[in-house]
């Protein structure tokens, strides 16, 4: 992030992240834009073990074509001894014994003991040189990825929300998983790899130019195609891009399981995932085709021009016969292993253009400065805060839509210690006031003060460190109760957490929890009920102590008594404080000192509230509105219930445990189950084969042809074989592999979606940990179908010759393939260990990204920071040094095998002619065929060691493939997608729960309901009211079959809910849910999804103008066209609720579900909305929960519960008569008290 300089100092790691992070000193920005792309946050350490690295990588690269000066001579001695008396003719080599002299068996032997003696020399250097320089490459690349994992997520965290507005958490997961692991790919082995090819092939022609410069300049007409590297850097930019927002669109269902089941939409977001994946994977298919073209140019220009050396050695011959026929070799030897390097290096180069359009996007969104940046150190840090605020001309519109004003010229005063409420209908910009004294946005027009100093000039942190927020949507985090009240907090004592959860009234029920204060809430607090998780968020912004409290519909989400209690503390903890209350229930603000009433970003009125019930005007008709009727206040001792209380106390807990059908057990995947993976694509599999066999055994072959030189001069079809192969193995196992990571991806998605819901509230099944597993985990599964693989089967052919002696050499095979087992294990382990990191840490950043508005609000960019870091440096327990050596021992391992498959061809060369120089003298082999031998085993070992380079990937392979198959292959226990239906079933819309004992998979031993008995009959409404927690949405959920009882039944129209197709149950099912949940996709495809039949935009305008929403969307630009945003972030709370409703009312469905739908709207549209409600709920049988009694009165049957049992039942009239506890919450909801 490029900033002033104490911007940039504000990157760097505080004194108690350190132990944390470790990520190093990583310089400046400025200093840092010179470097190049991939080594952006590289420190002077990593470029010390970088040049060492390179260092070593030179020499190693440098063996090769230095070999070709003593296979020169080698040559020389071979060709002697083959002309000697001790051999017989070979028809290429008469008529040379004139030019050369001949030579005894005791110097053939000596020589051939020399050589032995190099060879092992050779061997020692180049193992010690290859592991050195992957030592050192793999430590510097785990150190940089490491730190730019984390200043990614740092940059991010400190984004201002417009620019969140902007982008899809999806997206950002997306560039964390896939983008830094392709950059992680590409500074790494592969660039030393790239080091060694480029010595080798500097080296092996500036030896060729040394020995021949004529027969040097006449091999130099090989001429690859240097430009394919950037034409595949473009392609992997956009191909990373496009995927991001495939990523987006996984995160989004995933994260919003309930409402994608409830609303049968599965087959929406697999074809929305599908057509996102649908460009990346044509754009891959032109990936590998110039991948594969590359590899045609570069083998046809290879093997023609060998073709032309061995022509034109043979004329320098003619024309110099005393010219020593070794310079000729050692000349091509030099060239061919220079060329052979330089076509080598082609899949690293792939490897590292991927990264480098990878790391473009990385370090543009790092280097991208906020415009309202909460890391910055600069600005105010007022010591004392008195709380004045004022609101001055602030007009204000929204980046994403600035032609349309929330704000206009809106001005106010509020004193220090005043306690002032804003009202009005959904949309009039009531949150717009709190977003804005955040400092999320800055004000189009005018200016906000604070003490009388503009907001502008306060620094970020320091704001928002005085503003305590209790939101509309509570957000908790995965962690226990504790940790999330401590956010408020970060060094709350244990006590303070207690004493603020007295005070939201969340004590007694935190305490009733298994472990207390030290259970955990679950992925967005999954395992607890609204009013539980709004009372958590209010006794976290207590116990922050703040100048300045905003609440934001702080209790819309409580039962009458909470609210009355909460309600209470809420104005104990008012007292000399600043408080800005945003509310729809008016009965919790008429005490205030001051009430506006914002209409169209106006206020209209303003006053306290008898003043402005004195007015008669909007705010007066909004009370009115939300007045309770009561036709009898005198208590009566009849009970008219025939609902069944459930009195039983009988405990059932479950004794399953949830986590026996999830072992975290890493099955073992072999290559032919990711081949059967693939067999759709069968095709490109077989011919991908034969092009790969065919370039495998090319090698070996041409080093038969090779000991006739001048035969291999007239066969030029080899290099044309080895060419048309080796793009077909290319570009159709690229293809196969885009083809694979598709429709792996998409069986992936469509299997978690089939899955109940109990599996998503597992810890380990997070959104964030299954996005990692769509990103990273799939991509790597590519690597199995590399062509590389098949060249093993090659070696083969280099044993034809000279049984005796490949007899004596393949006693190090067994070594050799006990080293690539061993190799691939190591790997395999160390890629298990840092996946789960990263899906831990994984979950971190996408919890943090979601819920970026809570995080920033709570100024823990930083603690989030720190845990995301805490995950990443598990094994480096200790600072920087011992990180280093902690990744130097894991890069060891294969450091080690690196070495021994670099080596082990020269240690073969030093027994086979130290031992075939001994058959020689003994008559038992001939020169010749010991030379054969030599040249079979020279070109298998290069392609042994080519392949060796490709198995950390192809260990990443098979861990991925057995992370990915768990999950394809996991079987639910609940399918949604099941084709099992009842044929007798006709609905009458009625259902009986009876016996019902059940308990959360994920909270086994706390029991919601013990013989819960309830009966809901056909075309009536029922209504369910109690406090938070009691189980009234656990109802809707058994009802919808996202979990199932443990024991009991529930049965629809006299059929078990458990033989029915689901998909036809939850389609006869309109569901609002306390917290709506909208698509990034238009308004229209939001009201009408899961809908498979096509839907007449009449019926879609019907439903929304019963919603009270049509009009509103009239006045958007683009109408019913226009996106929601993420989470429908682009809308109002009230506005969600709307476009919600009206997604239930669009289905006409037999059964209606209302969990609190009129929780988050305006009392104007409360009642318009209530009066749709009522409307459609005629003819239908109906389920309402809900806080405001106002909106269930006359439902035809209500049922009251508290501790998961009904404790009264009867007609709102009776309850009322009983006074019981129905008439005590009418009580006090009253609002006729003035």
């Amino acid at each position: 992030m490029a900033a002033s300089e104490n911007e940039k100092q504000a990157l760097l790691p505080s004194d108690e992240e350190k132990s944390a992070s470790s990520i190093g000193s990583y310089g400046s920005v400025d200093s840092l834009k010179s470097s190049t792309k991939g080594f952006y946050f590289a420190d002077s350490w990593d470029y010390v073990l970088m040049f060492f690295g390179t260092i070593f990588a030179i020499i190693h690269g440098a063996g090769w074509p230095t070999l070709s000066i003593i296979t020169g001579h080698m040559t020389d001695t071979f060709i002697r001894a083959q002309i000697t008396d001790f051999t017989s003719n070979i028809s290429c080599l008469q008529n040379v014994s004139s030019t050369l002299r001949q030579i005894t068996v005791i110097e053939f032997v000596a020589a051939i003991r020399i050589y032995t003696i190099f060879y092992v020399l050779i061997g020692v250097l180049i193992f010690v040189t290859s592991y050195a320089q992957i030592a050192c490459w793999s430590s510097a690349c785990e150190r940089q990825t490491h730190r730019i994992r984390k200043q990614f997520f740092k940059s991010v965290l400190h984004m201002e929300i417009s620019w969140y507005d902007r982008s899809r958490s999806g997206e950002l997961t997306s560039k964390l998983n896939d983008d830094i692991e392709r950059v992680r790919e590409g500074i790494g082995d592969k660039v030393s790899l790239l080091c060694q090819y480029t010595a080798a092939f500097v080296s092996g022609f500036a030896i060729g130019f040394f020995y021949s410069w004529k027969l040097s300049l006449v091999m130099m007409s090989l001429s690859p195609l240097l430009a394919l590297s950037s034409a595949l850097s473009y392609m992997a930019r956009r191909e990373q891009k496009l995927f991001a927002s495939a990523s987006a669109v996984a995160e989004e269902a995933i994260s919003s399981i309930r409402t994608v089941l409830a609303f049968n939409g599965q087959k929406n977001e697999i074809n929305r995932y599908k057509k996102a994946l649908e460009e990346t994977r044509r754009l891959g298919y032109r990936k590998n085709l110039v991948i594969g073209f590359g590899f045609l140019i570069t083998f046809v220009s290879t093997f023609s021009t060998y073709a032309l050396a061995f022509w034109y050695g043979s004329k320098l011959i003619d024309q110099d016969p005393l010219l020593p026929r070794g310079a000729i070799f050692t000349v091509f030897f030099a060239i061919m292993a220079g060329s052979m390097a330089f076509g080598s290096a082609a899949p690293h180069l792939t490897t590292i253009a991927i990264a480098r359009g990878s790391a473009s996007s990385v370090i543009a969104l790092i280097n991208t400065k906020p415009s309202i940046d909460s890391s910055s150190r600069l600005g105010l840090h007022p010591n004392n805060v008195e709380g004045h605020v004022e609101f001055h001309n602030v007009t204000f519109s929204y980046p994403l839509r600035p032609e349309f004003q929330v704000l206009k010229s809106l001005s106010f005063v509020i004193a220090a210690g005043q306690r002032i409420a804003i009202v009005g209908e959904s949309g009039s910009g009531k949150s717009t006031v709190v977003n804005l004294l955040l400092r999320f946005y800055d004000c189009t027009k005018g200016a906000i003060y604070i003490d009388g100093f503009n907001l502008k000039v306060f620094n970020v942190h320091a704001l928002r460190s005085m503003i305590g927020v209790v939101s509309q949507e509570p957000v908790l985090f995965d962690g226990t109760v504790e940790e999330n009240i401590q956010l408020g907090k970060l060094d709350a004592t244990l006590e303070e957490i207690k004493n603020a959860a007295v005070l939201a009234n969340a004590f007694n029920f935190v305490s009733a929890l298994p472990q207390g204060f030290g259970t955990r809430v679950g992925e967005r607090g999954v395992q607890l009920s609204g009013g539980q998780k709004q009372r958590i968020a209010i006794a976290r912004a207590l116990v922050r102590n703040p100048k300045i409290l905003l609440l934001d519909e702080a209790t819309s989400a409580l039962d009458t008594e909470s609210e009355g209690v909460v309600q209470e503390a809420l104005c104990q903890a008012q007292k000399n404080r600043t408080t800005i209350a945003i509310a729809h229930r008016l009965s919790t603000i008429k005490d205030y000192d001051k009430i506006f009433v914002l209409k169209n970003g106006i206020i209209q009125e303003q006053g306290s509230h008898e003043e402005l019930m004195q007015q008669r005007a909007i705010y007066y008709s909004m009370v009115l509105a939300q007045q309770i009727e009561e036709n009898a206040i005198t208590p009566s001792e009849q009970s008219d219930s025939s609902y069944d209380s459930s009195e039983q106390q009988e405990s059932c807990i479950s004794e399953q445990c949830y986590d026996a059908k999830e072992k975290q057990k890493v099955l073992s995947i072999g290559f032919w189950s990711i081949v059967g993976s693939s067999k759709k694509n069968w095709h490109c599999l077989l011919f991908g084969s034969i092009g790969c066999l065919l370039s495998g055994t090319v090698m070996p072959a041409f080093s038969l042809f090779f000991s006739q030189v001048f035969y291999v001069s007239f066969r030029p079809t080899v290099s044309r074989r080895y060419a048309c192969s080796g793009c077909s193995c290319a570009f159709c196992f690229g293809k196969a592999g885009e083809d694979l990571t598709l429709m792996l991806r998409v069986k992936l998605l469509e299997n978690l979606l089939r899955q109940e819901v109990s599996y998503f509230d597992h810890a380990n099944h997070s959104t964030g940990q299954i996005c990692t597993r769509l990103a990273t985990d799939v991509p790597n599964i590519r690597a199995v179908n590399y062509p590389n693989v098949f060249i093993r089967h090659a070696v083969v052919i280099a044993f034809v010759f000279g049984w005796k002696l490949a007899l004596v050499v393949t006693i190090l095979v067994p070594v050799m393939i006990c080293s690539s087992y061993l190799d691939m294990k190591i790997k395999m382990r160390n890629q298990r260990r840092d996946d789960k990191l990263l899906e831990n840490a994984g979950k971190v950043f996408t919890e943090a990204v979601q819920n970026i508005r809570c995080v920033q609000s709570l100024c823990r960019e930083r603690h989030f920071h720190t845990w995301y870091c805490s995950y990443l440096t598990i094994p480096f327990r200790r600072p920087v040094t011992s990180a280093f050596r902690a990744s130097l021992r894991q890069a060891q391992f294969y450091a080690l095998s690196f070495g021994f498959s670099q080596s082990v061809i020269f240690f073969m060369y030093a027994i086979a002619f130290r031992y075939g120089g001994y058959l020689v003298g003994i008559g038992d082999m001939k020169p010749l065929d010991v030379y054969r031998f030599f040249f079979a085993l020279t070109f298998c070992g290069m392609s042994m060691g080519q392949a060796s380079c490709f198995i950390p990937d192809l260990a990443k392979a098979r861990v991925s493939a057995a992370s990915v198959f768990r999950m394809i292959q996991a079987e639910p226990i609940i399918d949604s997608c099941s084709a099992i239906v009842n044929p007798h079933c006709i609905f009458t819309r009625w259902f009986l729960m009876k016996g019902i004992h059940f308990a959360y998979p994920a909270r086994p031993d706390v029991s919601i309901f013990r013989g819960l008995n309830l009966n809901v009959f056909a075309n009536k409404t029922l209504a369910i009211v109690g406090p938070s927690g009691c189980g009234k949405s656990t109802i809707i959920s058994l009802l919808q079959r996202f979990y199932d009882p443990n024991r009991g039944t529930i049965r629809y129209d006299d059929h078990s809910l458990k033989v029915l197709n689901l998909h036809h149950v939850r389609k006869s099912i309109g569901l609002v849910s306390q917290e709506p949940v909208l698509f990034n996709v238009t308004l229209r495809q939001n009201i009408v999804y899961g809908l498979e039949e096509r839907v007449p935009h009449s019926k879609v305008v019907e439903a929304a103008k019963l919603a009270n929403i049509h009009e509103f969307i009239l006045s958007l630009p683009l109408g019913y066209n226009t996106l929601a945003g993420e989470r429908g972030l682009n809308l109002s709370g009230g506005q969600k609720q709307r476009i919600a409703i009206a997604r239930a009312l669009v289905r006409d469905p037999k059964i209606l579900m209302f969990d609190e739908a009129t929780s988050a709207l305006d009392t104007e549209s409360e009642t318009v909305v209530q009066d749709a409600v009522e409307k459609a709920q005629a003819g239908r049988t109906s389920i309402l929960i809900a806080h405001r009694l106002s909106t269930v009165q006359n439902a035809h049957w209500i049922v009251v519960m508290k501790e998961g049992s009904i404790v009264e039942a009867g007609t709102h009239s009776q309850l009322v008569s009983k006074g019981g506890f129905y008439y005590n919450m009418i009580r006090m909801q009253n609002l006729l008290e003035y």
